[in-house]
């Protein structure tokens, strides 16, 4: 059977706290898209986001972000002041000075000096609560216990950092930075309300999160979540994994994760992220890797492996390298890692981001495994009739999209794409040069684009929400190698209409 799904970051909710979360707009969103035949949620990495708001560059590869809880949900339960939302609100309204229904912007800023202490305070009011329910201390006591695997580390690392005044790791005293046992004690003692806090908003996280998982499987609708295959370096992970790391004596990375000069940059993409010593981490059989796949199998019912390549092989840039262009692939763990995931992913199915250029381990890996690989309309330009992303070209086992968060929307593309694939794509559509200047025009190339993805042989296809709703340059989720402008689209309630449903039906009739 052929199936559809949806792109949407739960960032790109609409919601008047300045950020989408997992509260009644959630839920919304699902009922919207189940009526209209959609299949999937495809929600990108949901933990908590740092410097540069990317959710590939994430605090900890098991925590949730806090800004995702749902700030009506905990006033429901009286951990939050109504009139503090009303005021949350009101100043959300007045920072985008308008509130026509149009897309708007998330605001990181407003979002990291407001709703922390929100959450803070309502830490404060559970507290005081617990003389009147003493199950609730029960129930976090148990999380606590349950998750203590990641959660504990977390807690500290992000009570420590906020005691640092934010600093990274890498700049904690050396005591800290190597997590000497004396050291971590006595910060235990003196943040114990404070590493209670990071553990209370975890709970309250996952417990929202499942609510919506439960409902999305009440639909028909399955969840795709993504494992980045690296971890930040500025992160829980890291700091608690410094010897599984290419890291030395002093717990400074030598080598960081890239990919050499691509279709995205040049000069390549710079990550940093530190990257893995796989020897070290197979002596004990990987036991990080089964903790974290085994932890994402019960929030995902698909697992996305994102940079998939890095199963196969990894790419080492030196670290101080300003640049991508210098460095060398380096064999990954292959087969080894495979054989945890699979033991680790109960009923989870798993999709491999194998995008980028071919590689002969990775078609084997797929090949004996099953896993899907992706395709993505957006690269079919080139002129070349056997492109492999264009959409007559696809197997049954292939994750079919227009583009992902790292492309520019159809009608971004339309606008701006270079004029070598413009006119390739015109040619493709049976259609005569040059691309129209009108944007309504743009939009009905749009929608064939569209259809051609929707009949694709593809056993399952993902559209952008972005692409569905005609929306431009001004919607796109993430340029590669960029930083400023990133992971901030935001749409609003009112976007979401009888017609636009009657679209994404048409689309799923042409499965």
């Amino acid at each position: 059977m052929k199936e559809a799904g949806i792109l949407m970051p739960v960032t790109s909710l609409p919601s008047p706290y300045g950020i989408g979360t997992l509260g009644r707009e959630a839920y919304a969103f699902l009922d919207f898209i189940g009526d209209a035949g959609m299949k999937y949620w495809q929600v990108l990495p949901l933990g908590p986001t740092g410097f540069g708001d990317s959710p590939y560059q994430s605090f900890s590869s098991f925590a949730g972000n806090p800004y995702l809880l749902d700030l009506d949900l905990l006033a429901q339960e009286g951990l939050i002041e109504l009139e503090k939302l009303e005021d949350l609100a009101n100043q959300v309204k007045e920072k985008e000075g308008k509130n026509s229904g149009e897309s708007t912007e998330v605001d990181y800023e407003t979002l990291y000096r407001e709703r922390i202490p929100l959450l803070r305070e309502g830490y404060r009011i559970w507290k005081e609560k617990q003389a009147e329910r003493p199950s609730a201390w029960g129930d976090l006591a148990h999380f606590r216990q349950q998750q203590a695997h990641w959660l504990e580390d977390y807690a500290l690392f992000m009570a420590i950092k906020v005691q640092m005044g934010g600093r990274e790791w890498l700049l904690w005293p050396e005591d800290l930075r190597k997590r000497r046992e004396e050291a971590l004690r006595i910060q235990r003692e003196i943040l114990e309300d404070e590493i209670g806090f990071w553990c209370y908003v975890q709970h309250q996280f996952f417990r929202q999160w499942q609510k919506v998982r439960t409902h999305a499987h009440s639909l028909g609708i399955r969840i795709i979540g993504d494992i980045p295959m690296y971890i930040a370096m500025d992160s829980a992970d890291a700091w608690t994994l410094t010897s599984q790391l290419l890291m030395d004596e002093q717990c400074r990375p030598t080598q960081v994760a890239g990919v050499p000069p691509d279709l995205f940059s040049e000069t390549g993409q710079l990550w940093g992220n530190p990257l893995y010593d796989w020897e070290t981490m197979k002596k004990d059989d990987y036991r990080w890797w089964r903790h974290r796949m085994a932890h994402l199998s019960k929030l995902y019912d698909v697992i996305r492996i994102d940079h998939f390549l890095g199963v196969a092989r990894y790419y080492c840039v030196p670290e101080g390298a300003e640049t991508a262009i210098i460095g060398e692939y380096k064999p990954g763990p292959g087969r080894d890692l495979i054989r945890i995931m699979e033991e680790e992913k109960g009923s989870a199915a798993i999709i491999a981001e194998d995008l980028g250029v071919p590689n002969p381990e990775v078609e084997k890996i797929l090949e004996e495994t099953g896993y899907p690989g992706m395709k993505v309309l957006l690269f079919a330009f080139d002129g070349n009739p056997e492109n492999p992303h264009l959409p007559e070209q696809q197997k049954s086992n292939v994750i079919y999209y227009g583009g992902t968060h790292d492309n520019d929307t159809l009608l971004g593309f339309l606008e701006e794409g270079p004029e070598s694939q413009l006119a390739n794509l015109l040619t493709y559509l049976s259609l005569k040069g040059p691309m129209p200047e009108d944007r309504k025009e743009k939009s009905n190339i749009r929608w064939m684009l569209l259809e051609r993805i929707a009949k694709c042989p593809a056993d399952r296809v993902i559209f952008q929400m972005q692409d569905l709703m005609g929306l431009g340059n001004e919607a796109r989720i993430n340029e590669p190698s960029t930083l400023g402008k990133n992971w901030k689209w935001q749409a609003q309630k009112n976007q979401f209409t009888p017609d636009l449903k009657r679209d994404m039906k048409k689309l799923v009739s042409l499965r």
